[in-house]
């Protein structure tokens, strides 16, 4: 592709061309980021036995995720090797063969080619079928739960391409201590009239527009005395405590961003609060669940010990909301490219496993209320980006690029910085998202 969408990246210059949401630079991301890097595919709660299965996707790719036989996962392009028919036309379910609706190939939860109609009579001895099984990733890692697959067989393993993210998720996110994550049954769908680097740069660094996008519904919230809008606190760290971002693997390597780092009694004691209403099940879950993660980060030295994360992006396209608290649910969301101008949004959610039935049912109407197409975020996010979008299409709009230099020059410099991995930064920074066009400029010009 041509580089002139790659003359003003970010994070050289704090700006970003508009050729970068270009139907060129489009065609080409799909190979170069979505070919190349790992993706996040489904969780291991959604197939727990042989021979389960959910349709997702990779990019623009429709994959299936099997649990076969043998108990092993695979990602498998769902694309008949025949004509090119899908073989799985549902979204899960259980099987032991998919069968192309087509000619009648069929293949094992696998991947492996079984069954070829007249196979005696009209192909002979000649055709392998051991050649033409499903295409399968050739790369899946099951990450505490999270399965993740790559196009390509060799590169960086999963956990070096998370690098300083992995900490953040195993010790706050899936936290095997108080038990881990199961996602629960259903998945939302909607299509954003945006382009999903748009989304997905928003989650990994836009602490800016939540006071400004999202004023009404915190002006709602702070007047909710029954607390039936969430359990998340107000969003003024300097009455709740400090707040802080991440830069995972700044400069180097695929760029993770995280946001709203907490860290304050505050946080654990506005839990106790909201769990007081619940029952005292749910006190003894949050009591429990901060002994559990203070003694677990004390013991890696980290300092402060921070609560959680609010939301974050798994670059590319693999967000995460709710991460705040310990009554909010998990949001596990995929931002899939549908054209330069629309993404599809894949959305589950997720519970802790061994919190008591109130706290699960809590944090998933915490979850529906919030974050989800009929939430009290999300449509707000629905309309700025469909507006910004629409200028992306026009003639003069077209010419005159994004600015992304917030924090770049004029840093908030940090008295104390907590000695957590990775680059923690000020809350109003777009050092994120300068790290994201970083990275993905670097994929489009195919550098490793």
């Amino acid at each position: 592709m041509s580089t002139s969408g790659l003359q003003h990246n970010p994070s050289a210059t704090g700006l970003l061309s508009k050729e970068v949401f270009s139907q060129e630079s489009y065609d080409a991301e799909l190979a170069n980021v979505f070919g190349t890097c790992w993706l996040f595919v489904g969780h291991t709660s959604m197939i727990p036995n042989s021979g389960d299965y959910v349709s997702t996707a990779m990019g623009e790719d429709p994959v299936i995720v099997t649990r076969s036989q043998d108990g092993q996962i695979h990602v498998l392009l769902n694309k008949c090797r025949h004509r090119g028919n899908r073989v799985c036309l549902f979204d899960k379910g259980n099987s032991k063969s998919f069968t192309c609706s087509y000619h009648g190939w069929g293949y094992t939860t696998a991947g492996d080619l079984k069954a070829v109609p007249f196979l005696d009579a009209a192909y002979g001895d000649s055709f392998d079928k051991s050649k033409w099984g499903l295409i399968a990733a050739p790369r899946v890692t099951d990450f505490h739960g999270l399965i993740f697959a790559s196009w390509v067989p060799e590169g960086p393993t999963l956990r070096e391409y998370l690098g300083d993210a992995v900490w953040y998720l195993e010790n706050m996110m899936l936290d095997e201590s108080i038990g881990g994550l199961e996602v629960v049954p259903g998945v939302q769908r909607y299509r954003m009239p945006a382009n999903w680097k748009l989304l997905a740069e928003n989650f990994a660094g836009d602490q800016a527009h939540v006071m400004v996008t999202h004023a009404s519904v915190l002006s709602v919230r702070a007047q909710n005395i029954d607390h039936k809008l969430g359990a998340l606190p107000g969003r003024d760290v300097r009455a709740t405590g400090a707040s802080y971002g991440v830069a995972c693997n700044d400069g180097d390597g695929a760029p993770h961003g995280l946001l709203e780092i907490r860290v304050g009694e505050s946080f654990y004691q506005h839990d106790l609060d909201q769990a007081a209403a619940i029952g005292p099940e749910a006190v003894d879950w949050v009591r429990d669940r901060q002994v559990a993660r203070q003694s677990n980060m004390q013991a890696q030295g980290a300092d402060p010990v921070p609560y959680g994360f609010h939301i974050g992006n798994i670059f590319p396209n693999f967000s995460l909301v709710g991460l705040g608290t310990a009554l909010d649910g998990v949001g596990l969301i995929l931002w899939l490219p549908r054209g330069p101008h629309e993404t599809e949004v894949w959305q589950w959610c997720a519970v802790n496993k061994d919190a008591p039935d109130s706290v699960r049912r809590r944090q998933r109407e915490v979850l529906m209320q919030q974050q989800s197409a009929a939430g009290v975020f999300a449509p707000d996010d629905h309309e700025n980006f469909e507006r910004l979008q629409n200028n992306l299409r026009s003639t003069e709009g077209r010419k005159w690029p994004f600015n992304y230099e917030m924090g770049r020059d004029k840093r908030i410099e940090l008295d104390d910085p907590p000695n957590w991995p990775g680059t923690v930064t000020q809350a109003l920074s777009e050092t994120n998202q300068r790290e994201f066009y970083r990275y993905w400029g670097e994929l489009m010009a195919g550098k490793e």
